[in-house]
C-alpha cells in the first residue's frame, strides 16, 4: 500500500469560501492539518462500534516546538511505513464508563488533554508526579468526581494535606481548550484522570490516525456509517493504554475529609492495607500503585521522621530500615531547619522517568517514606517488590491494570453530578 501527500487530506468540497481562505494560510505555515481535523473533525462523529486504527509512525525531527501546540503534526513528515489494524477495548471497570464516551460529543477530548500534558511536561519535568498525585488525591477522597479541584473555604483543596498538590494549571488550560471546541461536554473528572494517565508517558512518537489513507478503511465506508478517530502514543517512558470515561464532577469537597482519606507518608503496613481496601484496592494495586513514586519530588518534612536532631542541631538517622549513605545524602539535602518548600526527588537514580527504578531502590534500601519501605520489609509484598524490580513489563501491566481501578473509585455518572464550566467551582 503506498501513501503520498495528496492522500492525507480527506475531500474539502463542503468547506466555505472563507474556511477555503484560512486553509491555505495554514498550508502556507505548514500547520493545516490542525485546521482541517477542527473544520473537517465533525464529520466524523457519528462512528460506527469497529475501531479502526491506523497507524504513522513520525520522523522525531517533524516534533518542533511549534506543534507542541498544534493538535496534529505536518503530514510531510510521515513516512511510507504505516499499518492498518482492528482494535477491541476490554470492558470497563464501571458499568457506568465506556471506552471512546466522546467520540460523538468532542472526538479530540482525549487527543487535547495530551497535548497539553506533554507541552506542560516539556516545560515543566514535575508535570508528571504532580498530576499523578493530584489524581490520587481526587479518588480517594470523594471518589474520582474533580472535588480536589473545588477552590473556596472549607473544600478539600483548602486542607493543609493539598496545599502542596500541583497540576492545576494543566487541568484548567486543557479545560479552557476543551470549553472552546465542546462546550458543557468535558467533565474536569475525566481531564485529571486522563491527564494523569498520560502524565507517564513520554511521547516519543506520536501516531496519527486519519482513515481516509487506509485504502481498507475506505472501503469499508460502504457498509458503516463511520469509524473511532483513536489516538495512541509509541511510549518512552510509561505504558499507554484506553482508559473508559465519562465521569462527571462533584458537588460536594469537605476538607474534614481528607486526612482519614489519603496516605500518610508515616503509614505503617496495617494502616495502608485497611484504606486501601475501604477503596476496593487489593495489596496488589497497594504495590503497584506505590509505584507512581517512582517519579516526583517530596518535601523534607514528609520524611522528616526517620531522622532525630542531635545535642549539637544536627539530624541523626533512627530509622534503621534506611540505607546509611542515602540516609547521609537526605540529611544533607534536607539539613535541621529546612525551609517548607524544600524538597528531594522521590527517586535519586532516575527521576523524571516512569519505570521500575523504585522498586530497585527499595531492594537497596533506598525507599524515601516509612511508607515505602515498609512494602519490602513486609513478607506479604516483598515478592511482588522483587518481581517488579527484576521485570519492568510486569510492573508496567499490573500498573495499567491498578490504574484503571484506581480511576474508577467513586465515580459519579449521569445525575449523580455535572459537568463544570470551570473547574474550580461548581456551576
Amino acid at each position: 500500500m503506498s501513501m503520498n501527500e495528496e492522500d492525507v487530506y480527506p475531500n474539502l468540497d463542503g468547506l466555505s469560501a472563507k474556511e477555503m481562505g484560512v486553509l491555505e494560510g495554514k498550508r502556507r505555515a505548514g500547520t493545516e492539518p490542525c485546521f482541517i481535523f477542527e473544520t473537517m473533525g465533525v464529520n466524523y462523529r457519528e462512528k460506527a462500534r469497529v475501531e479502526l486504527v491506523i497507524q504513522f509512525m513520525l520522523d522525531n525531527q517533524g516534533l518542533n516546538g511549534d506543534e507542541d501546540y498544534c493538535l496534529l503534526p505536518n503530514t510531510k513528515s510521515l513516512h511510507s511505513s504505516h499499518s492498518c489494524f482492528v482494535s477491541f477495548a476490554a470492558s470497563p471497570l464501571h458499568a457506568s464508563l465506556s471506552f471512546n464516551f466522546y467520540a460523538s460529543s468532542c472526538p479530540t477530548a482525549e487527543l487535547i488533554v495530551s497535548n497539553m500534558v506533554r507541552s506542560a511536561s516539556s516545560s515543566d519535568p514535575t508535570i508528571p508526579g504532580k498530576l499523578l498525585r493530584l489524581l490520587f488525591h481526587d479518588c480517594f477522597v470523594e471518589g474520582c468526581d474533580a472535588s480536589v479541584l473545588l477552590q473556596g473555604n472549607g473544600t478539600e483543596r483548602s486542607d493543609p494535606a493539598n496545599t502542596s498538590l500541583g497540576g492545576f494549571s494543566v487541568i484548567d488550560s486543557a479545560k479552557s481548550v476543551l470549553e472552546i471546541f465542546c462546550p458543557k461536554t468535558v467533565s474536569c473528572a475525566d481531564i485529571v484522570a486522563l491527564a494523569a494517565r498520560d502524565a507517564v508517558v513520554t511521547v516519543k512518537s506520536l501516531i496519527l490516525i486519519f482513515i481516509f489513507l487506509c485504502h481498507i478503511c475506505l472501503q469499508m465506508q460502504s457498509s458503516v456509517e463511520g469509524l473511532n478517530i483513536v489516538v495512541v502514543f509509541e511510549q518512552a517512558g510509561g505504558p499507554a493504554f484506553e482508559m473508559p470515561t465519562g465521569r462527571r464532577d462533584g458537588r460536594i469537597s469537605n476538607a474534614a475529609n481528607v486526612r482519614s482519606n489519603i496516605v500518610d507518608t508515616s503509614f505503617t503496613m496495617i494502616e495502608m492495607i485497611r484504606l486501601f481496601n475501604s477503596k476496593g484496592l487489593s495489596l496488589d494495586d497497594l504495590v503497584t500503585l506505590s509505584g507512581a513514586h517512582t517519579i516526583g519530588v517530596a518535601h523534607c518534612n514528609a520524611f522528616s521522621d526517620r531522622f532525630q536532631m542531635d545535642s549539637k542541631g544536627n539530624l541523626t538517622l533512627i530509622d534503621t530500615s534506611l540505607d546509611k549513605a542515602y540516609a547521609k545524602e537526605l540529611m544533607k539535602k534536607c539539613p535541621s531547619g529546612s525551609s517548607a518548600s524544600k524538597t528531594v526527588n522521590n527517586d535519586p537514580e532516575t527521576s523524571f522517568a516512569f519505570d521500575n527504578q523504585y522498586y530497585i531502590n527499595l531492594l537497596g534500601h533506598k525507599g524515601l517514606f516509612q511508607s515505602d519501605s515498609v512494602l519490602v520489609e513486609d513478607e506479604r509484598t516483598s515478592a511482588r517488590v522483587e518481581a517488579f524490580a527484576n521485570d519492568q513489563e510486569t510492573f508496567f501491566r499490573s500498573w495499567r491494570d491498578s490504574f484503571l481501578k484506581l480511576t474508577t473509585i467513586g465515580v459519579k455518572t449521569d445525575d449523580e453530578g455535572e459537568i463544570r464550566q470551570s473547574c474550580s467551582f461548581a456551576n
